[in-house]
């Protein structure tokens, strides 16, 4: 194979990863990786499409390859972060995003990241702090703000969490974890007569599984036996079958931000 073939071969494969087709390029570039290692941008290709795999050691071997020439390549050096955090090497991860961050201050996804491991770390303050930047920079994403919302949470910052929340639903009013999450922030505040009163509002006008269940979960903080025996009645009566009380619709954004 030639040079110009191995660079054909990766622009397939890149053409690939653009539609979708994740493991139809993985399988062009592990063969391209055998015959002709040496073609220009395959490490950081294969490291990518690698990464969004999963495949987190595989993964960081080739992006790590892809920075030894070139070390100021920032989403690389974030990908690599993500690398680092699957396999539980924290503290890489942080330090491959503040470089990364140090060259492209304007990266949200190496601060949504950077939050992330922040939180892996059980740094819910400076996890905020990431998440703030994260929301400044692309307001119009969900995902920043929902983890943004959590990590005051998890901090203890009930009433931030809260105040938040509520903005956070002026922009996406159909995303439901900003609905739980403000039930969640009036129970820190120990507000549990409201914070039932707005499960119910929800559960009426969505009527969705998780709706019901923080239903079920805000009625049975309120601490109050004959409260939770009349909200199962409720909603038995209206649905039949009632879903796990444990469960939850609340929680951090849970997407990996490969770039």
């Amino acid at each position: 194979m030639s040079q110009h073939d191995g660079a054909k071969t990766l622009k397939k494969a890149q053409g690939l990863l653009q539609q979708g087709y994740l493991k139809d390029a993985l399988k062009i570039l592990a063969r391209l990786a055998a015959d002709m290692p040496e073609t220009p941008g395959l490490n950081t290709t294969y490291g990518t499409a690698l990464a969004s795999a999963g495949r987190w050691a595989m993964a960081s071997t080739y992006l790590k390859k892809a920075l030894q020439n070139h070390l100021d390549q920032p989403d690389v050096l974030n990908n690599l972060a993500i690398c680092h955090r699957g396999l539980g090497k924290y503290r890489e991860g942080l330090d491959n995003l503040e470089y990364a961050l140090r060259l492209a201050p304007r990266f949200v996804d190496a601060w949504i990241n950077k939050g992330n491991l922040h939180n892996d770390l059980q740094e819910p303050a400076k996890a905020a702090l990431c998440f703030a930047r994260a929301v400044a920079l692309k307001p119009e994403d969900s995902g920043p703000w929902r983890s943004l919302v959590y990590s005051h949470l998890t901090a203890g910052q009930a009433d931030k969490a809260l105040d938040l929340s509520r903005q956070a639903q002026k922009r996406f009013p159909t995303e439901a974890a900003f609905i739980a999450a403000e039930v969640a922030a009036l129970q820190a505040l120990d507000k549990q007569t409201e914070a039932l009163q707005l499960a119910r509002q929800w559960e009426q006008q969505s009527q969705s599984p998780e709706a019901i269940k923080t239903c079920l979960q805000a009625a049975r903080l309120t601490g109050q036996a004959e409260t939770l025996i009349d909200e199962k009645q409720r909603l038995k009566s209206r649905y039949g079958q009632l879903p796990d009380v444990e469960a939850s619709a609340g929680g951090p954004d849970p997407r990996q931000h490969v770039s």
